[in-house]
């Protein structure tokens, strides 16, 4: 019993050299939603939510998560010495024409090592411009 308490915690102690000691992951980021509307036919509109980000991380890598055609994908963002700045599609709306002012949200990960860091974004409320 008593080696199995002595193995049990010389294996914690190795496993602790494993776990990121260090503060928080840092990121900053500055975040604008706009809309856009494509033509189909008639009077009917495609829309799209878009999602504005600039910023730097100190991650690996950097994904956000978007939903378009009931599908959701994860797309990862290009860092450049831990910079990035992205427009991206978050969804498209079918009808625009028919679609009530909403929030839309997604969500950001942030990858060091083995670990994820996600965070929420939520939009304000948004609405289509059908010229």
């Amino acid at each position: 019993m008593k080696k199995i308490l002595f193995l049990l915690f010389i294996s914690l102690i190795l496993m602790t050299g494993c776990w990121d000691s260090s503060d928080e992951p840092y990121q900053v980021w500055v975040e604008d939603w706009y809309t856009t509307v494509e033509q189909i036919s008639g009077d009917l509109y495609r829309g799209y939510v878009w999602l504005h980000l600039s910023g730097e991380t100190d991650a690996a890598a950097f994904s956000v998560m978007t939903y378009e055609g009931g599908v959701e994908r994860e797309y990862f963002v290009p860092l450049h010495d831990n910079e990035f700045s992205i427009d991206l599609v978050i969804i498209t709306v079918y009808d625009a024409g028919a679609a009530s002012p909403r929030s839309y949200s997604t969500e950001l990960r942030f990858y060091t090592g083995t670990e994820c860091r996600v965070e929420y974004l939520q939009s304000p409320s948004l609405s289509f411009t059908i010229p």
